[in-house]
């Protein structure tokens, strides 16, 4: 019996997570007030792949869904006018090139036993603006912080190294997402051979990864925003 490789492994994790029927929410009672919690109405059958998932990675499933609990992640798609001699589509635009920020733990309280979703008039969600940042590529799987640089090290100093398996070759990586699905991993070369080690993570990329994926369950927590190619330039850049 041949492994899976931890590429694939993980990826087909996170698709099952992502096709958990939910169950429905209760609704309130005298001795029970209305949970929103999504994760509170995962069905006892189901609960394993949560459990895996943590089993995985200890240290970065709950901070992750901490930074989604307290709003802290944004998603941010550039956006722009498309050029039409038609007047009605004038105003038309073109979303693209979206990348996630995500905001430091330190700006905004925990959410607990208060309303789950991020509301923009939320002073909370106010605050972090003057927070410290960091920048997620899901599709290029990096983020800034410095975790995820520790982990690539941690990796690249694996007892076993990752390999390049013989049979990949450049023309497989592409930025075209509808000639190539989705992987753990994205765009690196990490965890594609059976020996491959750990593939580098942090609580800021796997927190966007579930609220990318998991969208039915966890896309409700993460906020979104169109923003023009200089202010996406500028975010990126740090500046």
């Amino acid at each position: 019996m041949t492994l899976p490789t931890p590429r694939h492994f993980l990826t087909n994790l996170i698709n099952r997570l992502s096709t958990i029927p939910l169950e429905p929410p209760q609704p309130p009672s005298i001795n029970r007030t209305p949970n929103s919690n999504a994760l509170s109405r995962i069905p006892v059958s189901h609960r394993h792949l949560i459990i895996t998932l943590h089993v995985l990675f200890p240290n970065l499933v709950l901070p992750s869904l901490d930074l989604l609990d307290r709003g802290l992640v944004q998603k941010l798609a550039l956006s722009g006018k498309i050029k039409s001699e038609e007047p009605e589509d004038d105003q038309a635009e073109d979303v693209r090139g979206a990348i996630y920020v995500v905001y430091s733990t330190t700006a905004v309280p925990s959410r607990r036993r208060k309303s789950v979703k991020p509301d923009p008039d939320d002073d909370r969600v106010g605050n972090r603006e003057n927070s410290q940042k960091y920048v997620v590529h899901l599709q290029a799987w990096n983020c800034t912080c410095a975790a995820f640089a520790f982990s690539i090290v941690q990796s690249l100093l694996d007892e076993q190294p990752p390999q390049i398996p013989p049979e990949l070759h450049l023309a497989e990586i592409t930025t075209d997402d509808d000639k190539k699905e989705w992987e753990f991993g994205g765009m690196s070369t990490d965890g594609k051979a059976p020996n491959g080690g750990q593939i580098p993570t942090c609580k800021h990329l796997l927190a966007c990864l579930l609220a990318e994926r998991w969208g039915n369950a966890l896309g409700g927590y993460v906020t979104s925003k169109q923003v023009g190619k200089g202010e996406m330039a500028g975010i990126v850049a740090d500046v």
